[in-house]
């Protein structure tokens, strides 16, 4: 699966809400939150965990 879709929820998210990057990347089809993690940095530059802060 291609990390895109969880990017967008990321990028959705506001603080205060209750999303991590866990739930985000379950949603999306990745059981395994640091393979999710490796290939979103491979594929977007930053760490899902950046683009949730953002």
């Amino acid at each position: 699966m291609a990390p895109g879709r969880a990017r967008e929820d990321l990028s959705r998210a506001t603080t205060g809400d209750d999303r991590t990057v866990s739930l985000i990347a379950n949603r999306w089809g990745f059981a395994d939150p640091s393979r999710f993690a490796m290939r979103y940095r491979r594929a977007y530059g930053e760490t899902p965990g950046q683009t949730l802060r953002r």
